[in-house]
């Protein structure tokens, strides 16, 4: 209930006010991604900061914050979904680093490939033009976006 109240009143005073830690903290993490805290995340335990890194970094496209990851798995994946986010090719460089080089390759493989895609998915919106979605993976979705653009 505080948690809520927390939130809803956008007062992290009332997280701290909650006895048992565990729920102290969850309410801290969530605070700081309901109100994009970088200084709160900096405050939860380690267990929930770096989700809350990587939540706030995702959701500003900031891809300097992936570097606060510490989880090899977590950090390629926040360069991941931004370099998707925001069409950067040149983000897809940094989706490389877990451990083999099998790996390295297919994430990098992988996320430009994701980038490419919402390209055009963003050309096919941008002229109407439904044909660039077929064969696409996500040809459905993208029908779906260039119709509800129309």
């Amino acid at each position: 209930l505080k948690k809520k109240l927390a939130i809803k009143l956008n007062n992290s005073e009332l997280c701290n006010s909650i006895i048992k830690d565990s729920d102290k903290d969850s309410c801290l993490f969530e605070f700081s991604r309901e109100n994009n805290d970088l200084a709160l995340c900096l405050r939860t335990p380690s267990n929930f900061n770096e989700g809350c890194y990587f939540y706030i970094a995702v959701k500003n496209n900031n891809s300097e914050m992936c570097d606060l990851i510490e989880n090899s798995n977590r950090k390629s994946w926040c360069f991941q979904k931004i370099a998707f986010n925001t069409r950067n090719l040149e983000l897809c460089k940094y989706a490389n680093t877990t451990a083999t080089n099998s790996n390295m390759a297919y994430q990098i493989d992988s996320c430009m490939k994701d980038v490419r895609i919402g390209l055009i998915i963003d050309d096919a919106v941008r002229t109407g033009n439904l044909s660039l979605c077929n064969g696409l993976p996500s040809s459905f979705d993208c029908h779906e976006k260039v119709r509800k653009n129309r």
